[in-house]
């Protein structure tokens, strides 16, 4: 970790030191010189005073009793931060009811990983810290990984499909680890923050490639002309809105901004000038009724061009758009077939309980079962049956009829047990006069 360079690296080192102070003897002796360095009335000016006590406190950070031995009996942790430019990530073991580091991980960001949406940078962090702490916790049964930003918990319970190409690509990367993602604040993950804001200097990573490639591939498999791509591009530049919405994405969105996406902002997307969201391209609106258009070419009806939608385009309110435009085809209300809407049936409720019953069978888990079910009060009665022969059948109709009464009228299919057709059918209903 570079030593700070202003009062504000100061006091994130002190953050992270004070964290792990119960470890450390002396700590306010050997921490007495940074601490001075805080005063408002004293200029930041670097020693070779300073230098040696920051030597020597990371000397104790990364050295027993701060520093703990790995021991696989034991719980573990990992706590994952990206700032602006850097990944942190530190490894966590449980001693005596205290969290001790294990490891230190940091990294700086490549050029095209700080244009990443926030949430982005988050996830990656949190790959970061797996990948790079993997040979502690490949094939463990379960661990903890702790993050300060709240969205990636419930984004990682979706399905891949409904995550951009960036975060569902890493997220592809961590299936292969047992772990259970919580919410931390972030004034209680001061290792992690301190070390992704001081991160160690490095090239691109493999994970960054991979991430890249899959992105790149997803946009060119999209079913639509490069011609078609730059009309897009050009199109979003010129749009005030969605240009709003791709700096939101970027940084922390502010409340109330482009209310209209903000429910699906962990699935935007940035690429090469295009704003995705999952694997679907959000249309500008000057665009917007031309792609209508062209969902609706062959004139298919409302769920056709709604599912062709729903894979390649988006913005908010388009089925309701596509609705409304279907709507106002001539050409489709001049050949649609128009089927009359039917009533509802409504049916005559009885005046009192057990007057009026309904009656069917329905097989579940294997099992055949008979309900009985009284109109008025809405009370079930269900029976298991052996067969569903008419006989079994009137055998539990007679018992549920002898515990509450005979009632006035019995509904049901017409189903083959209840069929008076059948003789021993015919001659139940009429020995209980019905």
């Amino acid at each position: 970790m570079p030593r700070p360079t202003d009062k504000r690296g100061v006091l994130r080192v002190m953050g992270m030191i004070n964290f792990v102070g119960k470890f450390i003897p002396n700590l306010s002796v050997r921490t007495l010189a940074l601490r001075e360095l805080l005063r408002d009335s004293i200029e930041f000016k670097w020693s070779a005073r300073h230098e040696q006590e920051w030597n020597d406190l990371k000397t104790t950070l990364t050295t027993r009793p701060v520093l703990a031995y790995y021991d696989p009996t034991k719980s573990l942790k990992i706590s994952t931060d990206a700032s602006r430019d850097g990944l942190g990530a530190v490894l966590l073991q449980a001693e005596e009811g205290n969290w001790k580091p294990v490891a230190y991980a940091s990294r700086s960001m490549t050029k095209s990983e700080t244009r990443y949406a926030q949430i982005e940078k988050e996830c990656l962090g949190l790959a970061y810290g797996l990948d790079i702490f993997h040979c502690y916790v490949y094939g463990l049964l379960t661990f903890t990984v702790e993050t300060d930003h709240r969205p990636l918990v419930s984004i990682i319970k979706k399905n891949l499909n409904e995550m951009s190409p960036r975060i569902q690509r890493l997220m592809m990367k961590l299936q292969r680890y047992s772990f259970d993602l919580i919410y931390t604040p972030g004034k209680h993950l001061a290792l992690a923050d301190a070390l992704s804001r001081a991160p160690q200097v490095c090239h691109a990573s493999s994970t960054e490639k991979d991430v890249d490639d899959h992105v790149n591939m997803i946009v060119e498999s999209l079913p639509v002309s490069d011609a078609k791509i730059k009309q897009v591009c050009e199109e979003t530049a010129a749009d005030r809105e969605l240009q709003t919405v791709m700096e939101n994405i970027q940084g922390d969105w502010p409340k109330g901004s482009c209310s209209k996406y903000y429910h699906v902002r962990s699935e935007l997307n940035v690429v090469n000038g295009l704003l995705l969201r999952g694997n679907r391209i959000v249309i500008p609106h000057s665009l917007r009724q031309l792609i209508l258009q062209r969902l609706h070419e062959g004139h298919l009806g409302i769920e056709k061009c709604k599912s062709r939608a729903r894979d390649t385009v988006y913005w908010p309110g388009i089925n309701k758009d596509i609705e409304t435009m279907i709507g106002k085809c001539e050409t489709c209300n001049k050949f649609q077939s128009r089927q009359a809407r039917e009533p509802m049936m409504i049916p005559e409720l009885p005046t009192a309980p057990r007057r009026k019953v309904g009656t069917d069978l329905f097989h579940f888990n294997g099992k055949d079962y008979l309900l009985v079910i009284d109109y008025y009060s809405n009370f079930p009665e269900i029976a298991l049956l052996s067969s569903t022969t008419a006989n079994n059948v009137i055998t539990h109709v007679k018992s549920i009829f002898s515990r509450h009464g005979i009632p006035e009228t019995v509904i049901s299919d017409n189903g083959p047990c209840y069929n008076c057709k059948d003789a021993k059918m015919a001659e139940f209903c009429k020995r209980i006069w019905l």
